[in-house]
């Protein structure tokens, strides 16, 4: 008889080991949600794209991957844009509504309206821009303070060339054509030589993927005219023969 009982309780065990099993499997874990793979013998930079549904050319930019052949087994890819690559904002488009938004996103409806200031939901418009990160009560305080001969001087810090540069890869890299072609113009004026060389060919760029193909062409033609020798001038004038072409 306890034999019996036995049997009944190992049976009873197995059942909901069973039934945990199956509800794991019925509630959608999948792998395509992993953040990262590890690489497997076979594996392919272009396999793991394929299978995941990403770009290669994104998956190549997430890991600074430069050769497509240099991945090795064991080695850990990420499978998701790093936080510190995604925009803080978003240019609403044709069809977004603010809790699309911040469903997306991730955030709460009511922290999107408090960042950006919005009463109404139904108000935003395209081309608005919305904020996606809390703002920092301390960052519009842009003034620093300096000593010279003992007179305390305040003057407004501008912002940085280089911060200008990462900001307009990033809008350059989510296709935010106008807000790139706004940051490099910028850059142009107050970078460096080597800065000014980059402004002036992805401003080309930048124009010429927003259809503006004169200004494109205006754009590449003063780059060959100012640094003909520059490293990037072939491929500058490339860009340009393409478009006269066109």
């Amino acid at each position: 008889m306890k034999i019996f009982y036995l049997l009944i309780a190992l049976f009873g065990v197995s059942m909901g080991c069973f039934c945990f099993a199956a509800e794991i499997t019925s509630s959608g874990i999948d792998d395509k949600k992993l953040t990262f793979h590890i690489i497997q013998r076979g594996d392919t930079l272009f396999s793991i794209a394929k299978r995941n549904g990403i770009p290669l050319e994104d998956l190549q930019s997430w890991n600074k991957i430069k050769n497509l052949n240099s991945v090795t087994v064991g080695q850990k890819i990420t499978l998701r844009e790093p936080d510190e690559n995604k925009l803080p904002f978003h240019i609403i488009q044709r069809g977004d509504t603010l809790f699309s938004i911040a469903k997306k996103n991730g955030i709460p409806l009511e922290n999107l309206q408090s960042w950006n200031k919005i009463k109404n939901p139904t108000s935003i418009t395209v081309g608005h821009k919305i904020t996606l990160r809390e703002p920092d009560e301390n960052h519009d305080l842009n003034q620093e303070k300096i000593k010279h001969s003992n007179n305390e001087v305040t003057t407004q810090v501008q912002p940085g060339a280089k911060k200008l540069v990462s900001k307009a890869k990033l809008a350059l890299t989510h296709k935010y054509y106008p807000l790139a072609i706004s940051l490099l113009k910028e850059l142009y004026e107050i970078g460096n030589e080597a800065e000014r060389q980059f402004a002036l060919e992805y401003l080309g760029v930048a124009r010429e993927k927003y259809g503006q193909n004169e200004f494109a062409k205006q754009a590449y033609q003063k780059f060959l005219d100012h640094y003909p020798a520059a490293d990037a001038a072939q491929r500058v004038k490339i860009r340009l023969d393409n478009l006269n072409d066109k």
